[in-house]
């Protein structure tokens, strides 16, 4: 079990910022080498959730803004739109914190689940009021995210207890 908000190294909201960064263009390289079937570089979610989960120093709305912003540019979409999925997400794992911390990770899981199922019909209303229809791209990413959550919440989990200070 993760001990929550604990003091974090000096500099460490930088550190999670660029791993969060490199992370999604080792998703976006994934994503194109592999046919372009699912957009990869939605592991970023992962760290967002994780981290406004279990230190919410790490990762404040304006580095998850900049995140999106970043993901808008890979995407070619208008700026602020995948940024707007991101800030949704982040402050829907923010509200419900108090109840997913110190939970069976099955029950964190499903949080990430709800969570990035909500930004997913966000983001698809606003395409849709665009008129462009959501295609399975949206729906294959989901499945990959949801299906790898476990894994990036390891790497996450080693990265937030490497930026911990020791008392």
């Amino acid at each position: 079990m993760l001990k929550t908000d604990r003091k974090l190294r000096p500099l460490s909201s930088l550190v999670v910022f660029a791993t969060l960064l490199a992370l999604m263009f080792v998703g976006y390289g994934l994503s194109i080498s592999l046919g372009n079937f699912a957009a990869l570089h939605w592991v970023v979610a992962v760290g967002v959730f994780f981290f406004v989960l279990f230190q919410p120093a790490a990762i404040p709305m304006t580095s998850t803004m900049v995140l999106g912003l970043f993901i808008d540019g890979l995407e070619s979409t208008p700026f602020g739109f995948y940024a707007l999925g991101l800030l949704a997400l982040h402050q829907l794992a923010f509200y419900q914190r108090r109840f997913l911390l110190r939970r069976p990770f099955n029950v964190i899981w499903t949080g990430f689940v709800m969570d990035t199922l909500v930004m997913a019909l966000l983001l698809s209303v606003i395409m849709w009021m665009r008129d462009v229809m959501p295609d399975m791209r949206l729906l294959v990413s989901l499945g990959v995210l949801w299906a790898l959550f476990p894994v990036f919440y390891v790497v996450m989990n080693g990265l937030y207890e490497h930026l911990i200070e020791e008392r």
